[in-house]
C-alpha cells in the first residue's frame, strides 16, 4: 500500500515537470523557427541582389562584345594571324577603348578560328594560344546566339583572375572564323560589391557554375578559385539544377554550419550562394536556449532528488520483503546462527532436511545436528575460523529426520549486525554427487589401466593447475622411461616442433573453448634421441566449468612415423611418374609435330590420288598414335586427381552431331547402319563438361564400329532421372556385332584389359578407352556397364549428371578460314631443326614471314633489335627456356602487349598456366596443323593489308 502510494507521488512529480519542460522545449522551437526563418529571407534577399547583379555584368560585357564584333571587318576577321601588323593594332586600339569605356572589364582579345590570339586590348604579343580553352572548344563546335561564361581562369594576357565572357565570331557564310572574349575581373565587378553588402565574419558569397566550380567566392580565398565542391547540402541543390531554395550546408572547407539561399541566374548556368553563418544568425535565440536549459535543469534535479528520497524508502521496505523471500525459495538448506550455535533463522528446505517445524528447529542449536561439530567448543572454533576467513567451503555430515547421518558442504559467510557476530550457513546434500565421483573415480582407474596394456599413448591434463599424466605407452614412443618427463602440460609444448606449434595451440583452444567436442591433429614431437616422432594426437573435454570452458582433457598419442614416411615415399613415387610421363609425351609429340606437318605438307603437293591415300593413312596412323598418349595422359591425371571437370553450357544436339559425324563414311563403306536416337523428355540446352561427355560417346561407338563389320550401331539418350536441380543422362551404345564372353564382362572395364588376345592381334587398341570412360562417368557423377554375349552383339551404357543450361546455346557456323591481316613480321623460337622446318613450310602457306631463333636467349635478342607483330614460343630449349625468355622479351620496350604464342610439346594443364603466368598470351599444342596455326595468327596479328593464305 506504501509502495503503490510512493510511485503514485513521483508519477504527479515528473508528469509536472514534463509539462513544464515540454511547454519550454515547444516554445524553443517556436522560437527557434522564427529566427531561422529570418535568417532564411535575409539570405534570399542578398541573393537576389548578387543574382541580379552577376546578370547585369554580363549582359553589359555581351553588348560591348557584340558593339565590337560588329566594329570588325570582315576581310580582317578571315585572315587573323595573317593580318599585318598595323591593322592588329588598329583592332586592339579598337578594343582598348571599348575596354576603358566597360569598367569591370580587365581585357579583351581576338581569336583565330584555331584559338590563336591576333588582337587584344592590353598591347600584349600577339600569339597566345587558347584553343585548348573549354570555352574555346564550346563556341567552335557549332553556333551560339548567347555568350559562354568560362571557368575563373587566370587570364594569359592579363595575368589576372577574372571571368572571361566569349563570344563566337561567324563569317559570312556561317562558318567559324574565331571569338571574342572579355575578361571580367573578379576583383573589380564582384568582391568589391560582395565586401558592402554587410556579411559578418563567418557569413560568405560565392558564384558558381552548373558543375559546382566556385568562380567567385567572399570572403576571398584564392586557392579555392577553381574548385568544385560538392560534398554540402548547397552543392547538392547546385547539382540538382533548384531555381531557388534554402538549406543548411556545413563547408567542407571551414566546417562552419550556414543557412545558405541558392538562386540560379535566368540566362546563365550560374548559382549566386549567400550563406549566412548559423550560430551568428541565431545568437538571440541560443541565449534563450541557456536560459531555458538553466530554469529546465534545476526543475529536474528537484524531481530527481524527491524522486531519490520516495524511491530510497520504497527500497527499503522492498528490501526486507525481498529477503525474507529469497531465503524462503532458495534450493539449499539456509541457517542463520550466532556465536552459541543457536538458531535465527531457517528456511523451508533446513526444515524438509531434518524432518521437522521451523519452531522445532529454531529450538535446536548447530551442535544437535552437526556430527562434526557436535560439542560447543568444537562450534566456537569452527566459527572463529569462518570470521577469519569470512566465508569458507567445507564439508560435514548432519544428522536426519530418522538419526541417520548424510553428508553435505556448507558454504558459511560471517558478518555482523548492529554490532552483534553471525554466521549464514548454506548447505547442501551432496551424498549422490560423493557416489558419482567414486564411480567416476573407479572408471577412470580402469580405463588407464586398458591404456596402459595397449600400444597408444595415453595423457590426462588437468588445466586449472597445469598437472598431467603420461602413460608408459605415450613417453615410451619418445624414448623416455616413467618419471624422466615433468608430469605438467607444459612438457608436451616444450617437445612439440616449432612449425607445428601454433596448428596444435588451436585445437586444443578450440575445444577448451567449447567450439568443438573433440579434436585429432598431426604434429611432430622431439624424441630423447634428438629424432622428431610424426603424432597422432587426439583429444576430447572430459569436464566443463559452469562457463562451459574445459577444464580437463584427456587424450591418446598414436606413432604415426612410419605412415607418414610411406606417405613420402607414395607421393615422390606420383611426382616421378608425373614427371616421366611429362617427358615422354614431350619426346613423342616432339617427332610426331614432324611427322604431322610434313605429312600435311606432301598431302597438299601430292599429284595423284594414289599418293594422296598413302598421306592420309601416315596422318590417320599418327592421330591414332596420339590418342592413345593423350588416353595415357588422362589416366594418368585421374589416378594423381588432377583433371578436373569444367561446367559450360552446350547443345545435346549439336554434341551427338560432332559424335557421330566421324564415323558416317565408315559406316557407309562397311555397310554399318548408324542410327542415333534421343529422347523428348531431354532438354537440347545443357550445362556440363561437353569435351568429356563426347569422349567417352567416341570410345563407345568406335568400339562399336571396330567390332561390327556389318549391320547395326544405335546410339540411344534418355534421361534416366531428375535429382533435384540436375538431369541424371544415360548414353547406350548397342551394336550386333561379335559380342563378348561372359567371364570376360566383370574386367572389361579395368585399364589395359581387352577380351583376349586374339582380339587385340585382329582390331587392336591398348584397353584404356574403356577404363577412362569408367573413370570419367565417375568423375560426372555417373556410372557404367555393358550387356553381351558372343555373336549377340552388346550394349555400352553409361550415365552422367548434367544440370539445365543457364543461357541459351547457339548453333556452330561454319566459316570459311579466315584470311591473316598483317604487314608486319613474327619471330619463331624453336630449337628443333626439323620443327623449324615445318613451321616454315606451315607459314609459307598462310602467307607470313618469320624469323627464327634456335633457342629463347637468341630470341631476346632478336627482340631487342627488330620490332615484330608476333612470337611464336617454344616452351622446353637449351640456355634459355620459353617462359624465362617470354619474361625477358615482356620487359624489352615495346613489348608489353606484343601476342605471345606458346608451342609446346607437353599437354598437361599446368603446362597451360606456367605459360599465361609467365605473360603469353596463346597455346599451341604439338603437333601443329595448319588450320589451328591460321585460326592463332588470324585471332592476334594486327590488322594490315589482307593476304589470303
Amino acid at each position: 500500500m506504501q509502495q503503490r502510494h510512493a510511485s503514485q507521488s513521483i508519477a504527479i512529480i515528473w508528469l509536472i515537470l514534463l509539462g513544464f519542460v515540454g511547454y519550454h522545449a515547444f516554445a524553443l522551437r517556436s522560437s527557434y523557427l522564427v529566427y531561422q526563418n529570418k535568417t532564411g529571407e535575409r539570405a534570399l534577399s542578398l541573393a537576389r541582389l548578387v543574382e541580379e547583379h552577376a546578370a547585369a555584368k554580363i549582359e553589359r560585357t555581351n553588348s560591348v562584345l557584340m558593339e565590337s564584333i560588329a566594329d570588325l571587318v570582315m576581310d580582317d576577321i578571315a585572315l587573323g594571324m595573317r593580318l599585318p601588323d598595323d591593322r592588329r593594332q588598329r583592332i586592339g586600339s579598337m578594343l582598348a577603348e571599348r575596354q576603358h569605356r566597360s569598367p569591370g572589364i580587365v581585357s579583351m582579345s581576338v581569336t583565330d578560328s584555331d584559338g590563336l590570339v591576333y588582337a587584344n586590348s592590353l598591347g600584349v604579343a600577339a600569339g597566345i594560344n587558347l584553343g585548348n580553352r573549354a570555352y574555346f572548344l564550346e563556341l567552335k563546335s557549332g553556333p551560339h546566339p548567347n555568350p559562354v561564361v568560362s571557368e575563373v581562369i587566370k587570364g594569359r594576357v592579363s595575368n589576372r583572375w577574372g571571368i572571361q565572357i566569349a563570344r563566337r565570331i561567324d563569317l559570312p557564310d556561317g562558318g567559324f572564323a574565331g571569338m571574342i572574349v572579355a575578361n571580367l575581373g573578379v576583383s573589380e565587378n564582384f568582391e568589391q560589391l560582395y565586401g558592402s553588402v554587410g556579411l559578418g565574419a563567418t557569413d560568405l558569397i560565392t558564384l558558381r557554375n552548373a558543375e559546382n566550380r566556385i568562380l567567385v567566392r567572399y570572403p576571398v580565398r584564392e586557392e579555392l578559385l577553381g574548385k568544385v565542391v560538392v560534398d554540402s547540402a548547397s552543392g547538392h541543390q547546385v547539382a540538382s539544377g533548384v531555381a531557388v531554395s534554402v538549406v543548411e550546408s556545413t563547408s567542407s572547407f571551414d566546417g562552419i554550419l550556414r543557412i545558405a539561399a541558392i538562386r540560379r541566374l535566368t540566362d546563365y548556368p550560374l548559382y549566386v550562394i549567400v550563406g549566412l553563418a548559423r550560430d551568428a544568425a541565431m545568437a538571440p535565440w541560443y541565449q534563450e536556449l541557456r536560459l531555458a536549459v538553466y530554469v529546465a535543469a534545476g526543475a529536474l534535479a528537484a524531481g530527481v532528488f524527491l524522486t531519490y528520497l520516495l524511491r530510497k524508502r520504497e527500497q527499503v521496505l522492498a528490501d526486507l520483503a525481498l529477503v525474507s523471500f529469497a531465503m524462503n525459495t532458495v534450493k539449499e538448506a539456509t541457517y542463520l546462527t550466532d556465536r552459541d550455535g543457536q538458531f535465527h533463522y531457517v528456511n523451508d528446505e533446513a526444515c524438509k532436511a531434518h524432518g521437522c517445524s521451523r519452531e522445532e528447529l529454531l529450538r535446536l542449536k548447530v551442535m544437535d545436528l552437526d556430527a562434526q561439530a557436535n560439542t560447543a567448543e568444537k562450534w566456537a572454533s569452527n566459527f572463529e575460523r569462518i570470521k577469519a576467513r569470512k566465508t569458507i567451503t567445507f564439508d560435514s555430515r548432519h544428522v536426519g529426520a530418522v538419526g541417520g547421518e548424510f553428508p553435505i558442504e556448507v558454504n558459511a559467510t560471517y558478518f555482523e549486525f548492529r554490532q552483534k557476530p553471525y554466521v549464514l550457513c548454506l548447505e547442501r546434500n551432496v551424498a549422490e554427487r560423493k557416489r558419482m565421483e567414486q564411480a567416476l573415480r573407479d572408471s577412470e582407474m580402469r580405463f588407464r589401466k586398458a591404456m596402459e596394456a595397449s600400444n597408444d599413448g595415453l595423457w590426462d591434463w588437468d588445466i586449472v593447475s597445469d598437472q598431467a599424466y603420461f602413460s608408459p605407452a605415450y613417453l615410451g614412443m619418445l624414448g623416455y622411461d616413467p618419471g624422466e618427463l615433468p608430469m605438467v602440460g607444459q612438457t608436451w609444448l616444450d617437445l612439440i616442433h616449432p612449425d607445428d606449434c601454433q596448428m596444435a595451440l588451436a585445437a586444443n583452444r578450440e575445444c577448451i573453448e567449447n567450439r568443438r567436442e573433440t579434436f585429432a591433429v598431426e604434429f611432430r614431437m622431439k624424441a630423447k634421441d634428438g629424432t622428431w616422432r610424426w603424432i597422432l594426437g587426439r583429444g576430447r573435454a572430459f569436464e566443463r566449468g559452469s562457463d562451459g570452458r574445459a577444464v580437463r582433457l584427456i587424450g591418446t598419442h598414436v606413432d604415426i612415423t612410419e605412415l607418414k614416411r610411406a606417405e613420402q615415399r607414395a607421393e615422390e613415387a606420383s611426382r616421378a611418374k608425373s614427371q616421366f610421363l611429362a617427358n615422354m609425351s614431350h619426346e613423342i609429340r616432339t617427332p610426331m609435330n614432324v611427322i604431322v606437318g610434313f605429312t600435311e605438307s606432301l598431302y597438299q603437293e601430292a599429284h595423284n590420288d594414289h599418293e594422296k591415300d598413302k598421306l592420309w593413312k601416315i596422318d590417320q596412323a599418327a592421330n591414332h598414335l596420339l590418342g592413345i598418349i593423350n588416353n595415357i595422359l588422362d589416366m594418368s591425371k585421374i589416378e594423381a586427381g588432377k583433371l578436373f571437370l569444367s561446367a559450360e553450357n552446350f547443345s545435346l544436339g549439336n554434341l551427338l552431331s560432332s559424335v557421330m559425324d566421324p564415323f558416317l563414311n565408315e559406316a557407309a563403306a562397311g555397310k554399318v547402319d548408324l542410327r542415333l536416337m534421343v529422347s523428348p523428355e531431354i532438354p537440347d540446352q545443357l550445362q556440363g563438361d561437353a569435351l568429356r561427355l563426347r569422349q567417352c560417346l567416341l570410345n563407345y561407338v568406335s568400339n562399336a564400329m571396330k567390332f561390327t563389320p556389318r549391320g547395326e550401331v544405335t546410339v540411344r539418350a534418355a534421361l534416366e532421372r531428375r535429382t533435384g536441380t540436375g538431369l541424371l543422362l544415360r548414353f547406350t551404345v548397342e551394336d550386333n556385332g561379335i559380342g563378348i564372353e561372359a567371364e570376360v564382362l566383370p574386367r572389361l572395364f579395368a585399364a589395359f584389359e581387352q577380351a583376349d588376345m586374339s582380339t587385340t592381334r585382329q582390331y587392336g587398341g591398348t584397353g584404356l578407352g574403356l577404363a577412362l570412360t569408367k573413370q570419367l562417368a565417375t568423375l560426372m557423377g555417373g556410372d557404367v556397364g555393358v550387356d553381351s554375349a558372343p555373336g549377340q552383339g552388346s550394349r555400352f551404357w553409361f550415365t552422367a549428371l548434367v544440370q539445365p543450361a543457364t543461357g541459351a546455346v547457339g548453333t556452330p557456323v561454319v566459316e570459311p578460314p579466315m584470311p591473316i591481316v598483317t604487314n608486319g613480321r613474327i619471330l619463331v623460337a624453336e630449337d628443333t631443326e626439323t620443327n623449324r622446318e615445318v613451321l616454315k613450310i606451315l607459314l609459307a602457306r598462310c602467307a607470313v614471314q618469320a624469323d627464327f631463333a634456335e633457342d629463347g636467349r637468341i630470341a631476346v635478342a632478336m627482340a631487342a633489335t627488330t620490332s615484330y607483330a608476333l612470337i611464336l614460343m617454344d616452351m622446353r630449349m637449351p640456355v634459355m627456356d620459353g617462359l624465362d625468355a617470354t619474361r625477358a622479351v615482356r620487359a624489352l620496350p615495346g613489348y608489353g602487349q606484343t601476342p605471345i604464342v606458346a608451342l609446346t610439346a607437353n599437354a598437361f594443364d599446368e603446362d597451360r598456366r606456367l605459360c599465361l603466368d609467365a605473360g603469353m598470351n596463346d597455346f599451341l599444342g604439338k603437333p601443329l596443323r595448319l588450320e589451328k596455326l591460321r585460326a592463332v595468327l588470324s585471332k592476334w596479328l594486327p590488322v594490315g593489308d589482307a593476304v589470303q593464305s
